[in-house]
């Protein structure tokens, strides 16, 4: 916020042909963070405060910062009802599996194992024989698995942009973000919520898996500035908004996190976030290459 209102006053400066404008410098106000319910921390300079009365000035302050002032009446009752009932604000899809479910990749098998290489190119076949071309969209909405890894690599080769779908949403949300991207497709889950979008075709890829095993896969498309995904992304408010990912914001991304987080030689990385969320484009998609010479592994 403190960049924005720089700038804006650097754009009045400018258009009224003032010059003369400081340097931008950043003013630490501290660290503010949830924990539970009723219990927050904060840090600000030498103020550290934790619990209940951390909590209020949490969310005073979340209110006072909300981009549509109109909205902070509406947050404040939602809040008020989920504490009294204690009613989670999320909408899970689980699927029970049973004990030992989870899904490892070796050696991120989706883009860097030579086995797994055949199954992103027939995949990428596969949609280019139903019609998706370079700057088409496809929605996704799928639980996390290397099927998912496996067919946004596919998109990349082809030049697709996707569009990753809240697993959490309800069929309103859906039919909203699937309204506002206009994709060509979406590949889904069966057990996902169910949409009344006019697509030109849906795949459940659980009962219909995404192959073409004698298609030839097209050339290669590269532009490094070309999207890759089309993430819809909000806060406690509001509705979602499409957020533009590039390759190369994705790779720009990897290599911060790779800075952070070294990736060892057999190390085994637990990820327990969603694939379908922002932050975690680089976590899946472009780490491969980092993994491949690593030789670690992730497990879903």
């Amino acid at each position: 916020m403190q960049q924005g209102r720089y700038v804006g006053k650097l754009i009045r400066r400018r258009i009224a042909g003032k010059n003369g404008q400081r340097p931008f410098r950043y003013f630490d106000k501290g660290n503010m963070a949830v924990v539970g319910k009723g219990f927050a921390v904060i840090q600000s300079g030498k103020l550290q405060m934790s619990g209940f009365l951390a909590w209020l000035a949490w969310a005073a302050v979340h209110l006072e910062f909300l981009a549509q002032p109109g909205l902070r009446i509406s947050v404040f009752v939602q809040w008020i009802w989920t504490f009294v009932t204690g009613q989670r604000g999320s909408r899970l899809i689980v699927d029970h599996t049973g004990p030992g479910s989870a899904k490892s990749i070796p050696a991120m098998a989706a883009s860097t194992a030579p086995s797994s290489q055949p199954r992103v190119e027939r995949i990428a076949a596969a949609l280019s024989r139903r019609g998706l071309r370079t700057g088409d969209r496809l929605a996704v909405l799928l639980p996390n698995g290397p099927e998912y890894i496996e067919l946004v690599y596919a998109c990349s080769r082809l030049g697709v942009i996707v569009v990753p779908l809240n697993a959490r949403y309800s069929s309103r949300e859906i039919d909203r973000v699937l309204k506002d991207a206009s994709p060509r497709a979406l590949v889904r889950h069966s057990g996902s919520a169910p949409t009344r979008a006019n697509l030109e075709w849906q795949l459940a890829l659980d009962k219909e898996p995404l192959d073409a095993p004698n298609g030839l896969c097209p050339e290669v498309y590269y532009c490094p500035e070309a999207i890759l995904a089309m993430i819809y992304t909000r806060r406690t408010t509001g509705e979602a908004k499409g957020v533009m990912l590039t390759h190369t914001n994705v790779l720009s991304n990897v290599n911060c996190l790779n800075y952070w987080m070294r990736y060892r030689q057999g190390g085994v990385y637990l990820h327990a976030a969603p694939i379908f969320h922002g932050a975690d484009f680089p976590a899946m998609f472009a780490a491969p290459g980092f993994w491949r010479f690593a030789g670690c592994s992730a497990t879903l």
